[in-house]
């Protein structure tokens, strides 16, 4: 059984006026795979291309992203980007 990650992106500002779920802006899918099979078991700093969920073939925007895929228990040797403020 393949495990995916999705990210969804959503509108802020109708997020906070609503306190609802709302639909996604934009959406990335990625199976783990993927991840686990790069170097170190992770992507630093990848651009995502995300698909407007509406229509599939439009793309909408990019997501910057950093992911590490590891054993439970197991500590990433990936550089911590999550703590740094560009």
């Amino acid at each position: 059984m393949e495990k995916v990650i999705f990210f969804k992106v959503h509108h802020a500002r109708k997020i906070i006026s609503t306190f609802t779920d709302t639909k996604p802006v934009g959406v990335f899918r990625l199976d783990i795979a993927t991840v686990y099979n790069e170097k170190q078991h992770a992507f630093e700093r990848k651009w995502a291309q995300l698909i407007n969920p509406d229509n599939v073939g439009a793309h909408c925007g990019h997501l910057l992203v950093s992911i590490a895929v590891t054993e439970r228990g197991v500590p990433s040797q990936v550089k911590k980007y999550f703590n740094l403020i560009e």
